[in-house]
């Protein structure tokens, strides 16, 4: 709005229902949700609803870009649904969980139109994100702390990462 507030939806549902598509507000642009890093309660502001995936647990992820924070909403569209927020201090992009010790984590530079491949001995568990060109910093990928926020750079030089994809298996394909 005029005042810089999301007051729409920023997740909807979508149903192809005779022809036609029914839209259903799931999570609104100015939802209360509770921050991970204080436990308080906070009205979020989703200027930027960006790239979207589902973690371990099953909750939708939202990576509200701009406004440098990610969503997590549990139990989508229930009457016991529930929001936090994480703030991480910078925008990033497409965070996704490894869950396997082996594979690859695959990293789309849009900048330099070029797909590229980290291999590691993988923790289950860790999450991966990257910072995109737009960011205020350097293209990079790194590590993300569900708990504080952190993120740890762990590979750089990329012009503008802006997709990531963690692929189980033997990392010799």
């Amino acid at each position: 709005n005029g005042a810089g507030v999301n007051t729409f939806p920023a997740i909807q549902q979508v149903r192809l229902l005779n022809g036609g598509v029914q839209l259903t507000p799931v999570l609104s642009g100015d939802a209360t949700a509770t921050d991970i890093t204080t436990n308080s309660t906070v009205t979020l502001n989703e200027i930027d609803p960006d790239s979207m995936t589902i973690d371990p647990a099953g909750d939708v992820v939202l990576v509200n870009q701009g406004g440098a924070e990610i969503v997590f909403v549990h139990g989508t569209g229930t009457p016991g649904q529930t929001v936090k927020r994480l703030p991480v201090g910078t925008q990033l992009e497409d965070p996704t969980w490894v869950t396997a010790q082996e594979g690859l984590l695959y990293v789309v530079d849009g900048g330099l139109n070029a797909i590229f491949t980290l291999s590691s001995d993988f923790a289950p568990g860790t999450v991966y994100t990257e910072a995109p060109s737009d960011s205020g910093v350097a293209g990079f990928v790194g590590t993300l702390d569900l708990k504080t926020g952190t993120v740890t750079p762990i590979a750089v030089g990329f012009k503008s990462p802006t997709g990531l994809l963690f692929s189980p298996g033997d990392d010799e394909h």
